[in-house]
């Protein structure tokens, strides 16, 4: 658990430096504009299996790796060091070659040395079910001892559990020091290992615990937000805090530090690779992380040095397995990219994060820049007014010829865009996926405009209905089942809900009913619309707020003891492991709703950018299996290619566990693995069968929200409130 209080000065980490770097430091720049690091991927030792874990170190300055090697009943570790030509030499000390490790317990591997010519080995062991930290310790090479520091065997007597530290490291005489979950530093004598001295008041970030010439260098942390806020450097023999360095990251991501040759502090983390030179107070970007792959959101930083040849290297770790990178000075690439793609979205994505960064692989000298508008937590709680506010304003700078390249239309006037003119037509990037049969049709046929498209989803999310006990297939469609909760009009089939998270839930299937193809409500629909709401209202526990146990509308987690029926959206194999899973647990069924799907990450191209061709090629790759075959929880993929290889990934590894309450009032620890293939299967048909284009059109929805209490409770008649809702979005409906 990270924690620590946050600082009063945050810097703000400096862009791209040029010019000239003193004494020979590892910053190497040039001052005519050329020259930037670029990557290239180091071959890992042959015959590492593919469920090893490797651990990255330095020794004498080159990349060092530990490979623990798992079998079903232990763990073989394996040292390989890395030659300046690239190649590796297994260098295993023996008392290492004959330690053996638990296999699930390898999280925290970490082997290090003092200035006494001692090696150690922290690690965790399981006592019966209970994980605690573990510490071997060779003076020799070749025997070692178990090392049991003060407090390591004892067990939480509240909470049961073995405290184990999340780092450990030792100073040059030998006195270890471990950082805790707490945050605190604690540091145990050398000879007897009994706590000695402890640092308290912060807590720091659990992937930094340096020592370089008698100090001990750990990073401050956000404790809102868990971004890095800085550096601190205390005194190893006093335990006093001798510096602080602010540093503030825009996103959070794992932190790595290490000190080169000369005494530079080196930061690596997903925004870039860092240096804080000696004697300086200003850290300085050397390697920007938005244009290579420490920002990439399917590969995530294990380890990192700055190694003695003047490179740094990485360690990744993916769905793929483990990968090494090095980062080198070209000196012939332009230190910033000659060209600039811009990207607007009201919110983050992941998908087109990963996009811009294999992008920017093959096109090093481009930069895919993002306007995000709001914070994925600003978005979540934001008013549609806020919304329509950054839109409006959007809108102005669009009609002005102006505007980023690339536009994400989640949430925006798409049918207004195209009237405008403002977006390109892409049907010479569409077409050809299309008959090749890369896309599915049943989904991309409805964004066709006389032949033309403007906007394609990237992704999209399913709507599905599950139940407890009557067939989900049977009353799958907003008619079906506003038929069935008719014949059942006393039975609280879904649980508690707010009037407006009510109609939230059947939103995306209201608008397609009820406009007319000229975007004018239909009036008729509109009635027998409001009409089955009615009738669905009535399987619901209607509120103006929640209280007690209930979080949110149609819980699916209550379906083991509240509710018979539960709503969700999913949107990809991984998100779907909770709900499905609750499924398989009560036995239940599961249906797509509507056969509909839902949009996600819907992009255009602005029709007044002068990067058409280059705005196109974005769009391809965006399309492409090999970005959208990654499981971002932001939908299922449009390509399906990448659709179906995604459904057979091995999920094995992802499992969670909760306790769930039951029909007879008792409680159940259960364990959400991945989804039974059967499940797979029938979500994959799912996207096959999608007809539909399920949205939400705000305005309308906000007037039906209005509406909703005095409509649901028999206040107004189904017919006034009709009248009302057409009256009050006129204005919008005309525009």
């Amino acid at each position: 658990m990270n924690k620590l209080k946050s600082v009063l000065i945050i810097l703000v980490l400096a862009l791209l430096i040029t010019g000239c770097s003193a004494k020979g430091s590892t910053k190497a720049t040039t001052s005519n504009g050329k020259g930037r690091y670029m990557e290239e991927n180091i071959s890992l030792p042959e015959g590492i299996s593919t469920d090893a874990t490797l651990q990255l170190k330095k020794i004498d300055g080159m990349p060092c790796l530990y490979v623990y090697s798992t079998t079903d009943d232990d763990c073989l570790i394996t040292r390989y060091l890395m030659n300046g030509d690239g190649t590796w030499i297994e260098d295993t000390p023996t008392w290492l070659s004959t330690v053996q490790l638990t296999p699930g317990c390898l999280w925290l591997n970490n082997v290090f040395e003092d200035g006494m010519g001692n090696q150690y080995l922290y690690s965790l062991e399981l006592d019966g079910e209970q994980v605690k930290g573990m510490l071997l310790r060779s003076s020799d090479g070749s025997t070692y001892e178990k090392i049991t520091p003060e407090g390591w065997d004892i067990k939480n007597e509240e909470f049961d559990f073995y405290e184990y530290p999340q780092l450990v490291n030792a100073l040059s005489d030998g006195t270890l020091i471990a950082l805790n979950y707490g945050g605190d530093i604690t540091y145990y004598n050398k000879d007897t290992f009994k706590k000695e001295n402890i640092i308290t008041g912060t807590s720091y970030v659990e992937t930094i615990l340096s020592i370089h010439d008698q100090s001990i260098i750990v990073g401050q942390i956000n404790m809102d937000n868990y971004n890095l806020l800085g550096i601190d450097v205390y005194n190893a023999n006093s335990a006093q805090k001798i510096e602080s360095y602010p540093f503030s990251t825009i996103q959070n991501s794992s932190n790595y530090l290490d000190v080169n040759d000369t005494g530079d502090l080196l930061l690596c983390n997903a925004d870039g690779i860092h240096i804080l030179e000696q004697g300086s107070s200003l850290w300085q970007t050397i390697a920007d992380g938005t244009l290579n792959s420490l920002s990439r959101g399917t590969m995530w930083s294990t380890g990192f040095i700055a190694g003695s040849d003047l490179n740094y290297y990485v360690l990744y770790s993916s769905d793929q397995g483990f990968k090494l990178i090095k980062y080198y000075f070209n000196e012939k690439v332009d230190t910033i990219p000659s060209t600039e793609l811009t990207v607007y979205a009201l919110k983050d994505s992941s998908t087109l994060r990963q996009a811009a960064s294999l992008f920017q692989e093959s096109h090093p000298n481009v930069k895919v820049s993002f306007l995000i508008v709001m914070s994925d937590e600003e978005f979540a709680t934001a008013t549609d007014a806020t919304k329509e506010d950054y839109i409006k304003s959007l809108n102005t700078e669009l009609l002005t010829g102006k505007g980023s390249d690339i536009i994400v239309l989640d949430e925006l006037p798409v049918d207004s865009l195209i009237e405008k003119g403002i977006l390109s037509d892409l049907s010479d990037v569409i077409n050809p996926l299309l008959d090749n049969g890369e896309l599915y049709e049943n989904i991309i046929q409805h964004y066709f405009h006389n032949e033309k498209i403007y906007n394609v989803p990237v992704r999209y999310k399913l709507p599905l209905l599950l139940s407890r006990e009557v067939d989900a297939s049977s009353i799958s469609s907003l008619e079906s089942l506003a038929a069935y909760i008719k014949e059942l009009p006393n039975k609280n089939l879904f649980g508690r809900s707010t009037y407006a998270d009510f109609i939230s839930t059947y939103s995306p299937f209201l608008s397609t009913r009820i406009l007319n193809n000229d975007g004018s409500i239909n009036r008729e629909n509109l009635i027998t619309v409001l009409n089955q709401l009615k009738d669905i209202s009535a399987g619901y526990e209607l509120t103006d707020n929640y209280s007690g146990d209930y979080y949110g509308a149609s819980n699916a987690m209550d379906m083991a003891s509240k509710v018979e029926l539960s709503s969700v959206i999913c949107s990809s194999f991984l998100d779907s492991m909770y709900p499905l899973g609750i499924v398989t647990y009560v036995q239940g069924n599961f249906t797509p709703f509507d056969q509909s799907a839902i949009p996600s990450c819907e992009i255009g191209i602005n029709s007044n950018s002068d990067q058409q061709e280059l705005c196109k090629e974005f769009v391809a790759l965006v399309l492409s299996k090999e970005v959208v075959i990654n499981d971002f929880y932001d939908g299922f993929s449009i390509n399906k290619e990448a659709l179906l290889l995604s459904a057979a990934s091995d999920r094995s590894s992802y499992t969670a566990s909760s306790e769930i309450e039951n029909a007879d009032g008792s409680f159940s620890e259960i364990t959400f693995e991945a989804i039974a293939e059967e499940q797979i299967q029938n979500l994959v048909q799912a996207c096959n069968n999608a007809n539909k284009i399920a949205f939400t059109d705000d305005q309308i929805i906000s007037a039906i929200k209005e509406e909703a209490k005095d409509l649901l409770t028999n206040n107004k008649s189904v017919e006034e409130t009709a009248d009302q809702i057409i009256d009050s979005t006129k204005i919008y409906l005309s525009e």
